[in-house]
């Protein structure tokens, strides 16, 4: 995508390593978990519902996090609810850095890993309170490089941390034209994540199987097949299958309608409470179910502008109304575009995913003996869901697996 020749700003959301210390939220990480929350459902319902996708939610939260540390006005207001902050705007970033540096870690059975960092023109002056809040609450540094006279170099810099960081699965995050001479501040954040299950699937039992579309169309995907101990709540309208990951502090949660054609209005009434409200029942408890579960990868690279802008919150688009001054007073920013890409892996061992954000801005100056089943034969939504703390850090939807098959 070629990008304006205007003085920019760049975010780059990205996740970077430690132990788990928050097995007890206070009300206010409560809090900023379920407006996370709200926002990852809320852009799932409101991108185009007929096609595959996968997303970084925690990355995009972060991403707007960062940026919401320098917005004022009503463009704060209006970011504020897009993004569920529900605490005053000192409580947000604590309690999001606080989340963020429990997540990040190689931890028993997983990694999670994350880390951010500002990259600033040489010579731009930022505000002291939004360096202190990106450094303090989110652990990013800033680093000068000189944007103006050598956009490339600063591009191959950007890229090559963020390809250590990620373990080499995100070689090139910044296309050849997404940095310009005009670019003022590029705020890195990165998510990778790798766990196995807690207990695989055979390779052997994997074989093709009929997968109903929403239109009615059938097709043959390639399904994982095995009897696991999982978590299963089963009702008239949906099915919820909780599996866990290694470790035990994750879990893939896949929410399947009872009707091969039922995936959209599920999107369009679900909410955090109500997908709280379904695990809830399940609760911390296991049974034997036979699972059938697609093999797929996916990668998705989109612009989230108009999503974001519909959504609520225009004015940080628009030249004549946004307010980023909390940002620095040397220019006036205002969001050119945000793009987002992830990628997720999902076969019989385990699941690696990655997810980083791009935010341009230009410068105006129950136990049972027999095993349950469930068979996701028709179209689904899944979550890759913190149990401890609750939050949805990657999530999907899959249409057709025929779309999405794996190369290896």
């Amino acid at each position: 995508m070629r990008l304006t020749m205007s003085p920019a700003f760049v975010l780059l959301p990205l996740l970077a390593c430690g132990q788990r210390t928050l097995t007890h939220l206070s009300a206010d990480e409560e809090a900023v978990i379920l407006g996370h929350n709200e926002l990852a459902l809320d852009l799932m319902a409101a991108a185009p519902a007929e096609a595959n996708l996968f997303v970084g939610s925690f990355s995009i939260t972060s991403a707007l996090g960062m940026t919401y540390a320098g917005a004022a006005g009503q463009t704060a207001e209006e970011m504020a609810d897009v993004m569920h902050v529900n605490v005053d705007d000192a409580t947000f970033h604590e309690a999001l850095g606080a989340v963020s540096r429990d997540l990040n870690g190689r931890h028993k059975g997983y990694d999670l890993l994350s880390g951010n960092r500002l990259w600033g023109q040489k010579r731009l002056d930022f505000e002291r309170d939004f360096l202190d809040i990106t450094k303090d609450d989110y652990g990013a540094e800033l680093k000068t490089l000189d944007f103006a006279r050598n956009p490339e170099g600063a591009r191959r810099d950007i890229n090559r941390w963020v390809s250590r960081e990620t373990k080499g699965q995100i070689d090139e995050a910044l296309q050849p034209n997404d940095l310009s001479s005009d670019t003022l501040l590029a705020l890195t954040n990165v998510m990778y994540f790798h766990a196995d299950w807690a207990s695989a699937f055979e390779p052997a039992a994997t074989r093709p199987q009929d997968f109903t579309l929403s239109d009615g169309e059938v097709v043959r995907a390639s399904m994982m097949r095995g009897e696991k101990s999982a978590g299963l709540y089963v009702d008239e309208e949906v099915s919820v299958l909780r599996l866990p990951y290694s470790g035990d502090e994750l879990s893939l949660v896949v929410v399947l309608p009872a009707e091969h054609d039922g995936l959209t209005a599920l999107e369009e009434g679900l909410s955090a409470s109500q997908l709280d409200a379904w695990l809830s029942r399940i609760g911390n408890g296991t049974r034997d179910v036979e699972i059938n579960l697609p093999k797929f990868s996916m990668s998705h690279r989109f612009s989230l502008k108009t999503l974001l802008g519909d959504l609520g919150m225009p004015s940080a688009f628009d030249p004549e109304r946004a307010d980023l001054t909390g940002m620095t007073d040397d220019a006036m920013l205002h969001i050119d575009d945000v793009i987002h890409e992830a990628r997720v892996d999902l076969d019989e061992e385990g699941t690696t995913a990655v997810a980083f954000s791009i935010v341009l801005t230009t410068d105006l100056m129950l136990t049972q003996t027999e095993p349950d089943q469930f068979i996701a034969d028709h179209p689904f939504l899944f979550f890759i869901r913190d149990d401890i703390t609750g939050a949805i850090l990657f999530m999907g939807r899959m249409m057709d697996p025929t779309l999405a098959q794996p190369t290896g």
